[in-house]
C-alpha cells in the first residue's frame, strides 16, 4: 500500500541511460569530474521523480568514465651528440616528447 506513494525506482538500464545522457551534456568529463557527474545524475533522477540507489549510480558513472578516456599517443626521440669542443669529453642527451 505504501509503495503507491513512493517514487518509482529506477532500474539498471534507466540508470545507465541517465548517466550516459549526463556525461554527454557535460562535454566529455574525465574521472576527476566524477563528483560533478554524480551530482548532476542524482539531480536528474530526483527531478524525474525516480528513486535510485547511489551505489548503482556511482558504479555506472565509474564504468562510463573509465571507457570515456581520451587516448593519448606520444612520440619519443633522443639525440646523443658530442659537445661543442668536439673532443669527445662532453656528451649531451636531448629527449623529446611530443603528443600526437
Amino acid at each position: 500500500m505504501i509503495e503507491g506513494y513512493l517514487p518509482k525506482a529506477a532500474g539498471e538500464e534507466e540508470v545507465a541511460a541517465g548517466v550516459k545522457a549526463v556525461i554527454a551534456e557535460m562535454n566529455s568529463p574525465g574521472m576527476k569530474d566524477m563528483g560533478a557527474v554524480m551530482k548532476n545524475a542524482m539531480a536528474r533522477f530526483s527531478g524525474a521523480g525516480m528513486r535510485v540507489d547511489g551505489k548503482l549510480v556511482s558504479e555506472a558513472v565509474r564504468r562510463e568514465l573509465a571507457g570515456n578516456k581520451p587516448k593519448r599517443t606520444y612520440f619519443f626521440s633522443s639525440l646523443i651528440f658530442d659537445g661543442p669542443r668536439g673532443y669527445g669529453t662532453d656528451w649531451y642527451v636531448v629527449y623529446q616528447f611530443q603528443q600526437c
